[in-house]
């Protein structure tokens, strides 16, 4: 595993996961019922990076020659390297990540009799685009065009994903591997110009031991004072990082005299 650069450990990841197989009479059945459902979803691999790190991890459920040439929906082997990767990380960056990433692996740890991997802080990517900005699409390959970053690999369409599962073509498991490293790239491209505009962006530098002030999104310690926020009923010191341009604010409220509190009147 990656050595942590800094003190705290951010962690890209993205999954690829098999698709479910039902029957159906129509193509506008709205609900399909647990006897009509022919296989559930598992993870058919995963590729991940450390935030200031250039290696990229995968796995994936070929690369267990035994456990896959035996059953080739088993992904316990890939469950286990990426619950490893997740134990590690304090915060957790994906497109997505918090509604599929997190809870298809957590599914799936589960229905494999894992315990769940140590705490960490999801970091998603969608959430801050539909938060802070209105894009006409907020996909990853849409948002990375948008922002002049890159663009996601072509995958080819449901036939790959036709292909590894019902043809267990190698392959075409290897071209899935090489687009999900490309999306965990082009995620990190993505994120890296999204987090300064995040007003809730968790502070990335608690517990690094550095007593200095520094950027809550980037780590920069190239932090300034710039003015004063103004909240409803305290002002704080407002910060920019001269980096990124990410602005953060003071953790405690500016000391007023007991003169100038009184004199602060709140609407009821």
């Amino acid at each position: 595993m990656a050595k942590v650069k800094h003190g705290s450990n951010i962690l890209l990841l993205d999954i690829e996961t098999a698709y479910k197989k039902a029957a159906v009479w129509s193509p506008k059945q709205d609900y399909i019922a647990p006897d009509q459902m022919l296989s559930d979803f598992y993870v058919l691999c995963w590729s991940a990076k450390w935030i200031g790190d250039t290696y990229i991890y995968s796995d994936a459920l070929h690369y267990d020659k035994p456990r896959y040439k035996k059953d080739p929906t088993d992904d316990y082997s890939v469950l286990e390297t990426v619950w490893e990767m997740l134990d590690k990380a304090e915060y957790v960056v994906g497109h997505n990540m918090r509604n599929f990433d997190r809870k298809s692996l957590n599914a799936r740890f589960i229905q494999q009799g894992m315990r769940p991997p140590s705490p960490y802080m999801v970091i998603d990517t969608l959430e801050i685009a539909r938060r802070e900005f209105k894009f006409t699409y907020n996909r990853l390959d849409s948002l990375a065009i948008a922002l002049g970053v890159g663009k996601k690999a072509d995958t080819g369409g449901f036939d790959l994903w036709k292909q590894i599962i019902e043809k267990q073509d190698l392959k075409a498991f290897n071209k899935m591997v090489r687009y999900c490293e490309n999306d965990v790239i082009i995620n990190e491209a993505v994120y890296e110009v999204l987090r300064t505009w995040d007003s809730r962006h968790p502070n990335t530098t608690i517990g690094d031991g550095d007593t200095r002030p520094k950027c809550n999104a980037c780590g920069s310690r190239h932090v300034k004072k710039n003015g004063i926020r103004k909240a409803r009923t305290q002002t704080y010191q407002q910060y920019i990082c001269q980096d990124c341009g990410h602005y953060m604010q003071s953790p405690t409220c500016e000391k007023q005299d007991k003169e100038s509190k009184q004199s602060k009147l709140r609407s009821i």
